[in-house]
């Protein structure tokens, strides 16, 4: 009897452990199934990885590519926009150097004109030089009352030589009527033409005494002009009191004239 008790519990304990030994190997099969699961999934990722790692690349390059087209574009349009620059600045430079030549040219004809200006400055000071230091004619010779036909022509010539400022050879003109001799009408004439002539070659002194001789002539036909030129010669001559005088002497012998108005209105 004990001995089939013990018999019978052994055999319990068979069984027992045979099912836990299906169980562990079913366990462990199953441990081995997931970790080739996990390895499976894992190798899936990373070849996913390293898809997508190559997709950013093949982007990344596809990128750079689109990026240095431009770069490019732009280099050539920059480069274009210098050479047209360098053309320009090229004309430019051109057209400078013709204005330069031309303003050079210029510049010579000008000198040019100085240099005559120049030597006629030159010219007429000395011809003033020698008005001034040429002795004031004084003479009142005359040839009856009436001037001849004969000497007004010869006149005639020295006023016209006046009129074309040669002032010098007026005077020296002039200066021949009156020692040939001319009419006792025209001696006050020849003498306001000659200070006419000292006056514009700016000899006032001159000029002033040339005007007087008119005013001593009886005959004289310019001696309003003449009083009101000498007014004038003294003026200028920086002499203020008599120019003054002879001012007041203008308009007291010929009040209406039109020399004394202007003589009145500068006074005022």
């Amino acid at each position: 009897m004990i001995f089939s008790s013990v018999k019978s519990e052994v055999s319990s304990y068979r069984l027992v452990i045979g099912f836990l030994s299906i169980a562990l190997m079913t366990a462990l099969a199953g441990c081995q199934s997931s970790g080739e699961s996990y390895d499976a999934e894992e190798a899936t990722n990373e070849s996913t990885d390293m898809v997508a790692d190559t997709t950013r690349v093949d982007t990344t390059a596809v990128d750079a590519t689109t990026i240095q087209a431009p770069q490019v574009t732009e280099a050539e349009k920059m480069q274009e926009q210098m050479r047209k620059e360098m053309e320009d600045l090229k004309t430019e430079n051109i057209a400078l150097r013709q204005k330069a030549s031309a303003m050079e040219k210029k510049n010579r004809e000008l000198m040019a004109k100085v240099s005559d200006l120049e030597a006629a400055q030159t010219a007429s000071q000395e011809q003033m030089a020698k008005a001034k230091t040429a002795p004031v004619v004084r003479t009142t010779k005359a040839v009856g009352e009436k001037a001849t036909a004969r000497q007004i022509a010869q006149y005639d010539k020295a006023v016209a030589l006046a009129k074309k400022n040669k002032f010098q050879d007026c005077i020296a003109k002039m200066q021949a009527v009156l020692d040939a001799g001319i009419g006792a009408d025209y001696v006050g004439n020849a003498y306001y033409w000659m200070g006419l002539c000292h006056f514009g070659m700016t000899d006032y002194k001159a000029a002033a005494d040339q005007f007087r001789e008119v005013l001593n002539q009886p005959a004289s036909q310019k001696k309003e002009a003449a009083q009101y030129m000498l007014w004038k010669a003294l003026r200028k001559s920086g002499n203020t009191s008599a120019a003054l005088a002879e001012a007041r002497k203008l308009m007291d012998e010929y009040p209406k004239s039109q020399y004394a108005r202007e003589v009145k209105a500068s006074m005022k």
